[in-house]
């Protein structure tokens, strides 16, 4: 009887296959039309100016907290006095939104934080199943 899902499950990874590579072949350059500009580069990006500092907060909780991001897209954090660094733990910077994730033991919380420099406070808000908090976090 396992081997109906199996079958099942191939076949539908068969056929999102399909329907991507016909996406992709839809998605290719046309010669009329100008390539798309070049992508930042980590040195050229709002997000390298981020990478070896370190921000805290307390949040509306009154639990602190303190991110260091890291150059590998991971973040360093201290949580009610222990400290991770963990593969697990990541952030991300585009635009003005700067999100961390991270897996704690009974699971996940995603905060995201709105970034207007690194001479200004960011604003977070964190969510995590049943609940969510707030907090600014200021660079040290």
């Amino acid at each position: 009887m396992t081997t109906a899902p199996v079958r099942l499950r191939m076949l539908a990874a068969g056929a999102g296959t399909l329907l991507g590579l016909d996406a992709l072949v839809g998605c290719a350059p046309n010669a009329s039309q100008p390539a798309p500009s070049p992508t930042p580069t980590a040195s050229s990006s709002p997000a390298s100016e981020l990478v070896g500092t370190t921000w805290t907060g307390i949040d509306t909780d009154g639990d602190p907290w303190t991110f260091e991001f890291q150059d590998d897209g991971t973040v360093a954090f201290t949580f009610l006095e222990s400290s991770y660094d963990d593969a697990g733990d990541t952030w991300a910077h585009e635009g003005d939104e700067v999100v961390i994730h991270i897996e704690f033991v009974d699971g996940p919380v995603d905060i995201s934080a709105v970034y207007a420099g690194l001479d200004a406070p960011m604003e977070a808000t964190a969510a995590y199943e049943g609940g969510g908090f707030a907090m600014t976090l200021t660079r040290d």
